[in-house]
């Protein structure tokens, strides 16, 4: 008898460890995500934007070159303000893509301020989220879903605007 209560105190006391891990991958997950959504709406004190990081397409493109000292420059910024939120090489994927660039970019085409208002989880599932945002362009309100997907550690794989 005194066996049986022994792994059941056993089995209960893994149970509740296996939960608060989760609970603490949750939350960091959680924070990787905000951490992101905040840096992706220019809430840094670091540069994360710069014109000169974009490529150009079409037929004005060669009055556009890349600064290629300014796109590292930003590179390195995103990477000392988020990198250890992603998993190997999505930041930089992230970056590639501009999902993490468009809002300041919106903002810096409309000649506006950019402010983020609201971040509020929307859907949760094992590895993923999607959060709606609340933001000013000016004066102007939207908001956006930003999808998330983790992998097992709780990095982030990928980012998309829904």
């Amino acid at each position: 008898m005194k066996k049986i209560l022994a792994f059941l105190l056993l089995f209960c006391i893994v149970l509740s460890g296996c939960s608060k891990e989760s609970e603490d991958s949750d939350a960091a997950r959680k924070q990787r995500a905000e951490k992101v959504i905040q840096a992706m709406f220019g809430m840094s004190d670091k540069e994360l934007y710069s014109e000169e990081f974009l490529s150009y397409i079409g037929i004005d493109a060669e009055n556009h070159p890349v600064n290629e000292e300014k796109r590292e420059e930003i590179c390195t910024n995103w990477d000392m303000e988020v990198g250890n939120c992603f998993a190997e090489g999505v930041l930089e994927e992230a970056l590639d893509s501009g999902v993490l660039l468009a809002y300041m970019g919106e903002a810096d085409l409309e000649e506006a301020e950019i402010e983020l208002e609201s971040v509020e989880l929307d859907q949760e599932e094992t590895l993923t989220e999607v959060y709606q945002v609340t933001w000013l362009l000016g004066k102007e309100q939207r908001q956006v879903k930003i999808f998330f997907r983790f992998n097992e550690a709780g990095l982030i794989e990928e980012v998309k605007e829904l």
